[in-house]
């Protein structure tokens, strides 16, 4: 009687267990998400911060819930999380030009599961989470211009190279800002302007940062370079005609050759097999890794059977220093068989080392029809000589 009842007890445990929920931990952070004095077909953006407290990869969606849904989303809408790891989402409300000014409150719905869920289907066990973050917008009809220097920096350079700034700006009002500089290049004792240059840049949307790259001349009167030494950059930010920041950074210029000159592929992204006659994207993460800016392209030679068949190359970049982009080319393979791609980067006359990516190319569906085309003209032809063939022969009988 005690064996047939802890056989009992040991089978309600295992159904139990087998139906009970599995609660996968996701966090997010902020919780709340405001958006304040917005105007009407305005734009801003805010990031949310979404943590992976699980030791296995997580497969998330994110959603917006509540009266300000169609015009609040979420990018990326659906993205994987590693282990123990966390992933930035943005959050970008654009109220429509005929919304009535007013508050408006809504959510942010992220939901997770694990990414090899798929393969627990059916066995009863939950394995879905959710975080969310409440989210308040207020609209009006104020429009506030204003932008911030929030980084700056000064790159040393070599004689005969341009001089290099980088600045990042973040808009603080609610319209479009365009952020206008001037910078004097002076002398050490800071009494001499060397070189001038004015920059109107990109217009900054609402709540955004962006970077930018300014680059001076490096010639003097004359077209002579600036000489090797200690300077400063005077530089000025200007909405319209009204100065709002102020910044003098010091630089120096070296000898050509001081400063080292490297850059470096990390990442080759491209699909491993593709149809004969489909567009392929190969993305180059390429990154330099030196001590003045470059200009960067990626070139790709496509080898099929250890033959040379097509040399690809991309659009030039300029990468400051410690910068990191994606450069990019296009393969359309016109026959079947396997592609190995040798891609390099260039840059101010060097090569990275190469990186290889091999591409299983196979006939399309079109080709395909082609031949089952053709197959059926040929068994056609056939069969048309042939019967005509015997009825000849019916007639001389």
């Amino acid at each position: 009687m005690r064996f047939k009842f802890a056989a009992l007890l040991l089978t309600i445990s295992i159904m139990f267990l087998f139906s009970a929920n599995i609660i996968y931990a996701i966090g997010i952070s902020p919780s709340t998400i405001k958006y304040e004095q917005m105007i009407r077909g305005g734009y801003a953006e805010r990031y949310i911060t979404i943590s992976n407290t699980e030791d296995q990869t997580m497969a998330v969606r994110a959603g917006v819930e509540g009266a300000i849904n169609p015009w609040i989303r979420v990018e990326p809408s659906n993205t994987t999380i590693e282990p123990m790891t966390t992933a930035i989402f943005k959050v970008i409300a654009e109220p429509p030009i005929d919304l009535a000014n007013g508050a408006y409150t809504g959510s942010v719905l992220i939901v997770g599961q694990p990414a090899a869920a798929a393969a627990v289907q059916g066995t009863g066990i939950s394995t879905v989470s959710g975080v969310s973050a409440m989210v308040y917008v207020s609209v009006n009809d104020e429009e506030r211009k204003g932008y911030s220097v929030e980084t700056i920096a000064a790159y040393d350079t070599e004689e005969c190279r341009d001089i290099n700034l980088q600045v990042g700006v973040r808009n603080t009002g609610n319209v479009r800002v365009v952020p206008r500089f001037t910078i004097d290049i002076k002398d050490k004792s800071q009494t001499r302007v060397l070189q001038s240059k004015e920059f109107v840049e990109a217009e900054v949307l609402p709540t955004k940062i962006n970077t930018f790259l300014l680059q001076i001349p490096y010639s003097m009167e004359q077209f002579q370079c600036i000489p090797e030494g200690s300077y400063y950059a005077d530089f000025k930010a200007y909405i319209g005609d009204q100065m709002i920041d102020e910044k003098v950074l010091p630089f120096s210029i070296h000898q050509r050759g001081f400063l080292t000159v490297a850059g470096e592929i990390q990442k080759v992204t491209a699909k491993t097999e593709a149809q004969m006659g489909e567009l392929v994207k190969i993305d180059v993460l390429f990154k330099n890794i030196g001590k003045i800016p470059v200009n960067a392209k990626v070139k790709a030679e496509v080898y099929q059977d250890g033959v040379l068949t097509s040399v690809l190359e991309s659009d030039g970049k300029e990468f400051i220093m410690g910068v990191a982009d994606t450069l990019t080319v296009y393969f359309t393979p016109s026959w079947i068989g396997k592609y190995i791609i040798r891609i390099t980067g260039i840059y101010e006359g060097k090569e990275t080392a190469p990186k290889e990516i091999t591409i299983d190319v196979k006939p399309s569906t079109t080709f395909y029809g082609m031949v089952a085309g053709g197959m059926l003209a040929v068994v056609g032809a056939i069969a048309y000589l042939f019967f005509k063939k015997r009825k000849g022969k019916k007639k001389r009988r």
